[in-house]
């Protein structure tokens, strides 16, 4: 059996045992030098390999007919060997993996293979790499966009277009960003084509608009040093250093608004998401937590995603009544979800609890792991992977991810992607190939490759 980056050579008299070699045309004993690497980018020319094959006395295989096939483009330097024994080959990788990533099995790396067949597939050799996985500390995700903060750079894939990469085309491997001199990325956010960032040394927002006006990030007029971005549809918010209260920022097309304070308590945790597209407003709505573990909600209520009983819309935070208080928040365009100390979990909004439920209901899940609000439907992010519930029913093979996952950002009902155990970066095939799918039914999450 082959092994990662090593020749398998198919030498059926080596595998029988047999006391003599057989005699031309072959099997042959074969020699690789500079053999491919262990792993590989998609897309990358690799280094140029020579095969020599001989019999089991030395006598070179001259002049033999040579045949290719695998993933990428396999050129041979001749389609027989030379008087030596000898062809030289220079493998080319696919852009995605085998098979093309919108079909192939959902796993941490995409498997590419060539092989090469000497005398009509008398003596075979094959060759396997694997594609690198791009690893980042932070992701986000927003209408076919996916973006990542790795050692203070940005990092950017999907639906960039041609304005940032001179490439129209959905990009499935990751894309460094340019940010002003002197400006790093501590955290990046997207919504509907914008991207945010924080810079690293003064923690104040700069953003870029992806579809129009210029393609260099500026600062955001006002804004305070903050110690996180949130999404709220048409606006980014943060609570400011030191006071932890809440200042925001309006994005529109080819422009945007200067920060400017909410009147909020103190909080110890900020949680916002748009409400979405297609039907619904955009506004979107954001939860803080205070100190107490307290949660208070304001924006759009629609469907009742402010936990306060009603569907009126609010300016200033109301609080949401609980009996006991909660150490984790989290918002989606459904409603949002805490847990309790004691890992009890409270959920409030129609679209996560069902229709004409709008206060606070507890919400019992099995398993152990984050609980993470999308919509219509509760993620259980466990050690094992992740799982899917619908009003407190669990769906199976949804989405389809076998690898440990430290966090899952579910941005709407096509668009996410998740930071696996050790840093690598998983989307959906919605970001990373532009393929629409219905949440409804199966879907993978594919890793997001190195450039």
């Amino acid at each position: 059996m082959s092994r990662p980056m090593q020749a398998t050579l198919l030498l059926a008299c080596t595998l029988l045992g047999c006391a003599d070699p057989v005699s031309p045309p072959g099997p042959f004993l074969v020699t690789v030098t500079n053999a491919p690497p262990a792993s590989a980018k998609p897309g990358a020319v690799l280094p140029e390999v020579t095969l020599r094959f001989a019999d089991a006395n030395g006598t070179p295989a001259a002049n033999l007919p040579v045949r290719a096939s695998g993933d990428g483009t396999i050129e041979l330097s001749s389609d027989v060997t030379d008087g030596s024994g000898r062809v030289r080959v220079r493998w080319s990788l696919p852009l995605w993996p085998q098979g093309n990533s919108q079909v192939a099995p959902p796993g941490l790396t995409g498997t590419f293979i060539a092989r090469l067949e000497l005398g009509a597939g008398a003596t075979a050799v094959e060759f396997t790499t694997t594609a690198t996985v791009f690893k980042a500390e932070q992701v986000d995700a927003a209408d076919m966009t996916g973006c990542g903060v790795r050692a203070n750079e940005l990092w950017c894939w999907g639906r960039i277009g041609p304005r940032f990469t001179q490439q129209d085309r959905f990009r499935s491997a990751a894309f460094r960003m340019t940010l002003p001199s002197g400006v790093g990325a501590a955290e990046v956010r997207l919504n509907d084509g914008t991207i945010c960032i924080r810079d690293t040394a003064t923690n104040r927002p700069w953003c870029v608009d992806l579809q129009e006006g210029p393609t260099e990030f500026h600062q955001i007029a006002g804004a305070p040093g903050l110690f996180e971005l949130v999404d709220r549809g048409s606006a980014f918010c943060g609570r400011a250093i030191p006071d932890r209260k809440v200042w925001c920022w309006t994005v529109g097309s080819g422009g945007f608004g200067g920060a400017i304070p909410v009147e909020t308590p103190a909080f110890r945790l900020l949680t916002g998401q748009s409400t979405g597209l297609y039907h619904y407003s955009p506004g979107g709505h954001l939860c803080g937590l205070t100190d107490d573990g307290t949660p208070w909600c304001w924006g759009d209520n629609k469907n009742g995603e402010l936990g306060d009983g009603t569907t009126i819309s609010r300016s200033l935070p109301v609080q949401v009544a609980l009996p006991e208080p909660l150490v984790t928040l989290r918002a989606s365009r459904g409603g949002a979800c805490g847990e309790t100390a004691e890992g009890q979990v409270w959920c409030w909004g129609s679209h996560l609890l069902g229709d004409g439920v709008l206060g606070p209901q507890r919400v019992t899940l099995p398993g152990s792991g984050s609980v993470v609000p999308n919509y219509r439907y509760l993620y259980r992010i466990g050690p094992t992977g992740i799982d899917r519930y619908f009003r407190g029913q669990f769906i199976p093979r949804f989405p389809v991810v076998d690898q440990a996952m430290r966090v899952v950002e579910f941005t709407g009902e096509v668009d996410a992607c998740g930071v696996g155990a050790d840093g690598e970066v998983w989307c959906s095939t919605s970001i990373t190939e532009g393929v629409s799918d219905n949440w409804g039914e199966s879907r993978e999450l594919h890793p997001v490759h190195e450039p």
